[in-house]
């Protein structure tokens, strides 16, 4: 082969494809085998949820594949929350929606699932409201109701409260009994007779129930009676039929009434002031009990003129 120098198989090519190369001191090699090496360095989770990774990869030939990964922060529920909706009867309501601030709301008969009360069958059961009695409630700022009952037979009002700022009225009528709870708080309650014969009897002492009361009690013969124990009350009477009851003569009245023919107390200490007509005349007519001015009375201890009464 004479005295050419192969010092690799690079030359020995080059020879025998004609090509005249140049030898070098030092050998040749491939250009690959000086590239650094392949450093893999750890990646972020990602998850890439807009696009499908198999849908991007030609359709032959292997390839290698890096999934990214993006963590989610809140993996169990990243659906939109969506508001809760609830139903209710509003439409039982007559002559209003929902009852708002300063709106007059009634039912009559039906009872709305959002009625501030229950009405029972006077039993413990659940019933609902005649057309002889008409409810109607008023919405305070406050959160409390201004609450009238009004009666187009003749009924007996029977009012209590459980101390816990809810009052009860059992409306006592020809055709059954009604109790009429109120779940909540009342600010006053107006209490309307029929054109028959009505009473309007406080099975709580007035001073501890949690409204004022007003009453009117219509036509007819009608009543006011406190069957529960009080002391020290003091009631006034006019001949026209109105008057109140309070704690002293300066005090706020727990209760007003008008076109009311009688008046009874269950207390051991109770006022009547009969008046404020001038000879208003007196009749005792039993023990603790009498007329003044054409008002009958049972049950005052104590009995106060107004001036020039006879």
């Amino acid at each position: 082969m004479g005295n050419h120098d192969f010092r690799s198989w690079s030359h020995i090519r080059a020879l025998l494809m004609g090509r005249r190369n140049s030898c070098s001191d030092q050998p040749d090699h491939n250009a690959a085998d000086d590239a650094p090496p392949l450093l893999f360095e750890p990646l972020e989770p990602r998850v890439l949820l807009s696009a499908d990774p198999a849908a991007l990869l030609p359709a032959a030939g292997s390839q290698n594949v890096i999934l990214e990964v993006d963590a989610v922060d809140n993996p169990v529920n990243t659906a939109e929350a969506k508001p809760e909706t609830s139903q209710s009867n509003a439409g039982a309501l007559q002559g209003a929606a929902v009852p708002q601030a300063n709106a007059a709301s009634t039912t009559d008969p039906a009872q709305p699932d959002n009625a501030p009360y229950v009405v029972s069958n006077g039993n413990g059961l659940p019933a609902t409201l005649p057309n002889d009695i008409d409810v109607t409630y008023e919405l305070q700022a406050d959160d409390s109701f201004n609450v009238s009952i009004a009666s187009s037979l003749p009924t007996e009002f029977r009012v209590s409260s459980n101390g816990y700022g809810e009052i009860t009225v059992e409306a006592h009528l020809s055709n059954g009994v009604f109790a009429i709870a109120f779940t909540s708080p009342v600010n006053a309650l107006s209490l309307n007779g029929s054109t028959g014969d009505d009473s309007f009897v406080f099975e709580t002492p007035l001073d501890a129930l949690p409204a004022f009361v007003e009453i009117d009690g219509g036509g007819g013969r009608d009543s006011v009676v406190s069957s529960a124990t009080t002391d020290g009350h003091l009631w006034r009477v006019a001949t026209d039929g109105s008057g109140d009851v309070r704690g002293t003569s300066d005090s706020t009245p727990f209760a007003t009434f008008t076109d009311i023919e009688a008046v009874q107390s269950s207390g051991t200490n109770d006022t009547l002031r009969g008046g404020p007509a001038d000879n208003v005349v007196w009749r005792i007519t039993g023990y603790d009990s009498g007329t003044v001015g054409g008002i009958a009375f049972t049950g005052f201890e104590n009995l106060q003129g107004h001036e020039n009464s006879q």
